[in-house]
């Protein structure tokens, strides 16, 4: 019976580090992966050496972003690492940074007019502000300029 406990317990062990490693790997592969989508996005500067990111929200992947209500997140950048939670709000795009304030987690884009923090489910509302905790405070927002279907986002 004593040889038992020990294969079971090597069993385990095995199980333990093969479900650490396989999410180590994974996880790796998704930084990976994020940091390839940010690339796709370029700097720019406007005519007063501003540096800027510009999207084009006619592009499929923004299409959300042409109406009222419609709202994405993309990934790091050179205006936020941690990646843009952006949303339309009539004629206006807000960009927030996609950092909840509580713990840094990473946000839902919005939905019903609420973004949600996607580990401990703190709510923040279109002014970025937090309406339910146990994040406080308001997320950092960036200055936007949308000129038809071109968005340009600022420090």
């Amino acid at each position: 019976m004593h040889k038992n406990k020990r294969k079971e317990m090597k069993r385990r062990e095995f199980i333990s580090s093969s479900v650490k490693l396989a999410g180590a790997c994974a996880l790796g592969c998704a930084n990976i992966l994020k940091v390839g989508c940010a690339n796709e996005i370029e700097a720019d500067f406007d005519n007063n050496g501003e540096e800027y990111i510009s999207i084009d929200i006619s592009d499929d992947k923004y299409s959300l972003l042409q109406n009222d209500g419609g709202a994405i997140v993309i990934a790091g950048n050179q205006i936020d690492l941690k990646g843009l939670l952006l949303v339309r709000v009539e004629e206006n795009i807000y960009a927030y940074s996609n950092n909840c304030t509580h713990s840094g987690y990473e946000l839902r884009p919005f939905q019903n007019g609420v973004s949600i923090c996607t580990q401990h489910g703190a709510t923040f509302n279109l002014s970025g502000k937090a309406i339910s905790g146990p994040a406080s405070g308001s997320l950092k927002s960036y200055p936007t300029e949308l000129i038809e279907n071109i968005l340009k986002i600022f420090p």
